[in-house]
């Protein structure tokens, strides 16, 4: 299985005309073998504590955990160098999240106060600066295990939607992007489903809550706006209406608006 990963790696970047130039690994057949193969410089891994750097990481290959290498440096108390030490914390799996979480909430808090590049921070600011900065170092002891899975069965697919021990402000982004990404790709896509030949359509009635369908940004960020005026054809069908947004009003036909409630029959008499 490693060689066939490794292999697909190689060949998908290879397409950009990137060329990988070394591999490490703790396995001695998978590094025989890869080494025919690849035909580039590799790094076997005596299974006797020899740690490497992978991605950022520290990667122990005795025990096949990783962890981190933070080293101990004093700080410049501005906005351009506590973020220079913030960013220095690379963890590409999420790992530290809790630490970098927040130092991103206060590097925030900077901001909002208004506070320039580099312009001292105040008293209590330096204060929570100081401590983070001195438990960061505790960060080398935090060991993960390389490979997390379930004990038994078949997982089909494994996802993290909070992680518990994150501060408030954390704990309640994770669950404000999970929501936010399945509103844009699973419940958005639904509504704007078109039965128009296999049902009847209904008329949209007055006060509908919408979003209009078709504007540049992203569909996070469709307008949202009423139904203040419908504009039936001689069929008697909805064709147009006008919506007023926070923006200003505006005339759409329906087929480029995207109600947030289902249209029932109840709503069709209330339209007529």
């Amino acid at each position: 299985e490693a060689l066939i990963i490794a292999c697909e790696v190689r060949d998908v970047l290879l397409h950009g005309n990137f060329n990988l130039r070394g591999w490490a690994t703790n396995n001695p057949k998978v590094a025989n073998e890869l080494g025919e193969i690849a035909s580039v410089p590799l790094r076997s891994l005596p299974e006797d504590g020899t740690s490497a750097k992978i991605l950022g990481l520290i990667w122990e290959t005795r025990n096949d955990v990783l962890g981190f290498n933070v080293e101990a440096t004093s700080l410049t108390f501005t906005r351009r160098g506590l973020l220079s030490r913030l960013a220095g914390l690379y963890d590409p799996l999420g790992l530290i999240s809790p630490v970098t979480i927040s130092g991103k909430i206060q590097m925030k808090s900077l901001v909002v106060k208004g506070l320039d590049w580099d312009d001292p921070v105040d008293l209590e600011q330096k204060r929570w600066w100081n401590n983070w900065n001195h438990q960061l170092i505790e960060l080398g002891k935090l060991k993960f295990p390389r490979c997390i899975s379930s004990l038994g069965g078949d997982d089909i697919q494994r996802q993290l939607h909070v992680f518990c021990d994150a501060s408030e402000d954390g704990f309640c982004a994770g669950v404000v992007d999970r929501i936010w990404n399945r509103w844009t790709t699973e419940y958005l896509p639904t509504l704007l489903t078109r039965n128009k030949w296999s049902t009847k359509m209904i008329n949209i009635p007055l006060g509908t809550e919408v979003l209009v369908v078709g504007t540049p940004e992203a569909r996070s960020k469709w307008k949202m706006g009423t139904v203040t005026d419908i504009h039936p054809s001689e069929d008697g069908l909805v064709r147009a209406v006008t919506i007023r947004t926070p923006e200003g009003v505006m005339k759409r036909p329906i087929t480029k608006i995207c109600p947030l409630q289902p249209l029932t029959k109840s709503s069709d008499q209330q339209a007529n």
